[in-house]
């Protein structure tokens, strides 16, 4: 079976394979109790830009940051892109009852006249940077879509030390991915952000911030092993892992334009 690849390097690039991701399909046990990266998000965007009048999400998947926001924040006007057709699908249908939310299928990366559709106060991508080896090209096209005084939140596998790695897997846990090679988890170092966002005149303000997750995610035996499960952290909280047998830890960084 042949799999819709992107952002293909010598063969090998990013590949959701829908029929294995939970974002396939609307999960209420999900709905009820949010993501530790969606809370997060909410609480760095209220700290710094609370009454966003517009919110672009980049890499939506099924729409459940927006669902969870949207109910909360009915003056805001949401769009989610993502470039699944199979999770936006299953995001109109979670937010059919909200009217301040719209989702298109759409490869940000190759569609233009963006900033004259969806530039907004705020723009958010969670989980998407570690899908790409080199983050400078997705960075700067997400900032270009932020608003003057606007702020950019992604979260990723941020690294506080100087070093930055290129990851490359296969799940042979599953029949429809064995064998397939495929680039996710990449891990960006805080020094390579600031270097590529340094280019740039119209940035005020960076933070990066690495919360402890809060939040036990047990390991499902009939999941693909590349799905994330915790272990429990000695002091308080959890680690995030998988298959690989490497931290999935998030770090989060936040941009404010001038």
């Amino acid at each position: 079976m042949k799999h819709k690849v992107f952002n293909k390097i010598n063969n090998v690039g990013y590949s959701s394979i829908p029929i294995l991701s939970p974002y396939n399909k609307i999960l209420k046990s999900r709905l009820k109790n949010v993501k530790f990266s969606f809370r997060k998000t909410k609480e760095y965007s209220k700290k710094i830009y609370p009454k966003p009048n517009t919110w672009l999400d980049i890499g939506t998947a099924n729409g459940e940051l927006i669902y969870y926001l949207a109910k909360g924040m009915e003056k805001t006007n949401f769009i989610g892109l993502d470039i699944t057709s199979e999770f936006i699908k299953v995001a109109k249908k979670m937010n059919k009852n909200l009217k301040n939310t719209k989702f298109y299928c759409l490869d940000v990366l190759k569609a233009k006249n963006l900033q004259n559709k969806y530039k907004s106060d705020v723009v958010t991508s969670i989980g998407t940077l570690p899908i790409f080896p080199n983050p400078s090209k997705f960075i700067n096209r997400l900032l270009d879509l932020v608003n003057k005084k606007g702020i950019m939140i992604v979260d990723g596998r941020i690294n506080d030390y100087d070093v930055s790695a290129e990851i490359r897997y296969k799940d042979d846990s599953k029949k429809i991915s064995k064998n397939f090679w495929r680039c996710d988890f990449n891990l960006h170092s805080e020094k390579w952000l600031r270097e590529i966002l340094s280019k740039r005149p119209d940035i005020d303000k960076i933070y990066f911030k690495y919360p402890t997750m809060d939040t036990k995610i047990a390991r499902v035996k009939s999941a693909p092993h590349i799905n994330v499960w915790t272990i429990p952290k000695k002091n308080k909280g959890y680690d995030i892992t998988n298959g690989l047998k490497i931290f999935n830890n998030q770090g989060f960084l936040i941009v404010k334009k001038k």
